[in-house]
């Protein structure tokens, strides 16, 4: 005999005769209602559930077994979880290299100007090499224009000069623009480092207050 939902005189009426040897569970639906059934469905049991004997009386409280939404939910929470954990692991173990490279704000300041006056320098001398193809790049424009002036072709090796030194500040002014970036990003940096600092030397100084 298959039964599956019933009423409580339903009930009554399998648990008389002598031949249901199934399990009976009595499930509570997220409402509060209570179903008896011979067969476990978790969406009708939101609300607890357990097993009877054939007397009608409790003999075990299951858990509730979870649907596959519910499992599917409980795995993407876990993968979120287990990714926030190695998130807070990663700055738990940026902020004691923090802590330990540091002793004060005046050591992150020294380092960010360190760092600052090793660029700039690459810079400074990036465009001295970008004011000298300018320059070349300016006589070799002259030295072409002899030849134009003179109604005569401008020579191959000439044309490959210009070629050859557009190429070059082409590549020296991206090299001077990068390390403008480069400026913005260590100073970016040391703002975020400085703001973290400051924020975890409060609750060291709270801690050792007694707060």
């Amino acid at each position: 005999m298959h039964i599956r939902f019933l009423t409580l005189a339903a009930l009554g009426l399998m648990l008389a005769s002598t031949q249901v040897q199934a399990k009976i569970y009595k499930c509570t639906d997220a409402a509060g209602k209570v179903y008896y059934s011979q067969t476990y469905d978790p969406k009708m049991c939101g609300g607890g559930v357990s097993q009877l004997n054939a007397q009608g009386m409790e003999v075990k409280k299951l858990e509730r077994q979870k649907t596959a939404e519910e499992l599917a939910a409980d795995r993407e929470q876990a993968k979120r979880d287990a990714e926030a954990k190695v998130v807070a692991e990663n700055q738990a173990q940026q902020d004691r290299a923090l802590m330990m490279s540091y002793t004060s704000e005046a050591d992150l300041e020294r380092a960010r100007l360190q760092e600052l006056e090793v660029v700039q320098a690459s810079i400074n001398t990036t465009k001295l090499s970008l004011a000298s193809q300018e320059k070349a790049l300016a006589d070799i424009l002259a030295h072409a224009a002899s030849f134009e002036r003179a109604k005569k072709p401008v020579p191959q090796v000439t044309a490959d000069q210009l070629k050859m030194v557009r190429q070059q500040i082409e590549i020296t002014s991206k090299q001077v623009a990068e390390r403008g970036e480069e400026l913005k990003r260590i100073n970016g940096s040391y703002e975020a480092k400085l703001a973290r600092y400051r924020e975890l030397k409060a609750k060291v100084d709270s801690q050792r207050a007694g707060h």
